[in-house]
């Protein structure tokens, strides 16, 4: 997943079954999601404003800059990431653009750093940094590998470059011995649970789970429990899946391809599964 060097809101056509009543057909278990400009006509459907620019990434090292999430816990304080054959490092930008501080994780490679995701983790309370090596660029790999590191407390005086220690590693394989490419990750923060949504040129996507507790020494094998096959608008690369994130309290899911966005509300109680069906 690479990412323009302005930060910003973008304006996106937002997909979501319940903008007007529709429900997507379901084949062979694979939902379509809608298509729905006019998202504003339910409350539950958000309105998607303009665009605004808030600035710039400043940082020169960010040269292929890939994932970016939001920290939770301290708002100013963007997390974003270079793509493959980069040094495995984590920098936090403010909402402008401007650097805050760099962090490199130690023990960790980059061979092909797609996305990153917070949510919970090991120790009640705490956030967590997730990074998904799980590209295709190098080479095709049976396995692929999610960092897992607690969410530094950023200095916002002064720009740090630090070290962080105590990265896990947990490695992960497709059912099958299947080899996928992936740009989404999301950690579900009702139950700490690892979903990967794969990237395919004719649109169709697998959502893959890993259950929390995470395994940090030995490779767990994901489990597939939803197929999604996002529209071909016609645009070079329109229904490849590129991002997507889940909100803070798990009531909604965003998909994003390289030409729309796709929005999934979620029930209390209800699986990714089921509100992804929608």
């Amino acid at each position: 997943m690479r990412l323009g060097g302005f930060i910003g809101a973008c304006a996106l056509c937002v997909g979501c079954s319940q903008c007007q009543g529709e429900t997507p057909s379901e084949r062979h278990g694979t939902t379509q999601p809608v298509l729905m400009v006019a998202a504003q006509e339910s409350a539950r459907c958000p309105k998607i404003a303009a665009g605004q620019r808030r600035g710039k990434v400043g940082n020169p090292k960010l040269i292929e800059a890939s994932g970016l999430v939001a920290s939770r816990t301290q708002p100013p304080v963007l997390w974003i990431h270079n793509d493959s054959g980069n040094q495995p490092v984590l920098y936090a930008l403010r909402p402008d653009g401007e650097s805050l501080a760099s962090y490199h994780l130690s023990g960790c490679q980059c061979v092909d750093w797609e996305d990153i995701a917070i949510g919970p983790g090991p120790r009640a309370g705490t956030d967590y940094l997730y990074i998904a090596d799980s590209g295709t660029n190098g080479e095709p790999r049976e396995v692929i590998t999610v960092y897992r590191v607690a969410e530094p407390k950023v200095p916002l005086n002064h720009n740090e470059d630090a070290t962080l220690d105590g990265v896990e590693a947990i490695q992960l394989s497709y059912p099958g011995h299947l080899v996928h490419d992936a740009e989404t990750l999301f950690i579900d923060p009702v139950d700490g649970d690892l979903y990967i949504v794969t990237k395919s040129a004719l649109g169709d996507s697998g959502v893959y789970r890993a259950r929390a507790p995470l395994d940090t020494h030995l490779t767990e094998q994901l489990e597939l429990v939803k197929l999604l096959q996002f529209p071909d608008t016609g645009a070079r690369g329109a229904p490849r899946s590129t991002a997507g994130d889940i909100a803070a309290d798990g009531s909604a899911i965003l998909l994003k391809t390289y030409t729309q966005a796709f929005w999934f509300p979620r029930e209390k109680g209800e699986s990714i599964a089921d509100t992804l069906s929608k």
